[in-house]
């Protein structure tokens, strides 16, 4: 543990109390008006898988369009008739993005961290910014050799695989996080929006003529290339409550990724 996240983690405490607080000035603020833009529209979500390379982005019109993380550098394919916004659920995409994105440009995020929320106040950007539900945890430290043992850590909590209803994962202004991918967060989010449909792109859970990321500059050196990126088995389970929620609730739901998830009993590689 270096030494700028020792003093992070220190500070997560006082990072929660703003992530409370803060959160519900973004939903008082942003999340009807957000929610009027998606209510009865298709929507569009895209992570940076490689089908995202595939699909032909400028034939989407007066659609929402949601970029998920590093997707976001495939703006400039996007008709101006469509309603854009940008999600994450990961502290260290927030940090990368928060100074990137352009003005006012409209975001629905979370973090993995509560010291995330940092860099989200001090962004021009207009977001609907969810709590994550906390836990507390023992954390191992070793301070340049001369200090080491555990300390009490406050954390964002993970969904548990045991969970019946999605629908509770998300109580007015706070989440509790879905753990290994921000689609998974943005899709339940917009199920509650009451979207008419909702098709998703790029989210691959194996790799694709070598490739786990699809052409995007953000994703050129990331050291997981080399391998998968999400736990398969529990990114499965939660997907899978996700789709039986948005059947029930009646929205039309297509998967346009290249290896569709929901039609997978194992993990494995695929070779195109």
């Amino acid at each position: 543990m270096n030494l700028r996240i020792f003093i992070h983690n220190l500070f997560e405490p006082i990072y929660f109390v703003i992530s409370k607080y803060y959160s519900r000035f973004t939903y008082q603020r942003y999340h009807e008006h957000f929610k009027n833009k998606i209510t009865n529209k298709n929507v569009y979500i895209f992570g940076a898988g490689p089908s995202l390379d595939k699909f032909t982005l400028s034939k989407i019109e007066n659609s929402v369009i949601i970029f998920i993380n590093g997707s976001v550098e495939k703006l400039k394919k996007i008709k101006k008739n469509n309603q854009i916004f940008w999600t994450s659920s990961d502290v260290t995409k927030i940090y990368d993005f928060s100074s990137e994105l352009p003005k006012n440009f409209k975001c629905i995020v979370t973090s993995s961290k509560y010291r995330g929320v940092f860099h989200i106040v001090l962004s021009n950007k207009r977001y609907l910014y969810f709590h994550p539900l906390p836990t507390i945890g023992l954390k191992k430290f070793n301070f340049l050799s001369l200090f080491s043992g555990k300390i009490p850590i406050l954390y964002p909590k993970i969904l548990a695989t045991s969970v019946k209803r999605t629908e509770k994962i998300i109580h007015k202004n706070t989440v509790t996080l879905t753990g290994g991918t921000s689609m998974l967060f943005i899709l339940v989010v917009i199920s509650t929006m009451k979207p008419k449909s909702i098709s998703i792109v790029g989210f691959d859970m194996g790799k694709i003529k070598k490739k786990l990321y699809a052409s995007l500059k953000y994703y050129k050196n990331d050291i997981d290339n080399k391998k998968d990126r999400f736990h398969f088995s529990y990114t499965k389970i939660i997907y899978d409550k996700i789709l039986i929620t948005l059947k029930k609730k009646k929205i039309k739901f297509y998967n346009h990724s290249i290896f569709k998830l929901e039609n997978s009993k194992k993990n494995f590689k695929l070779k195109f």
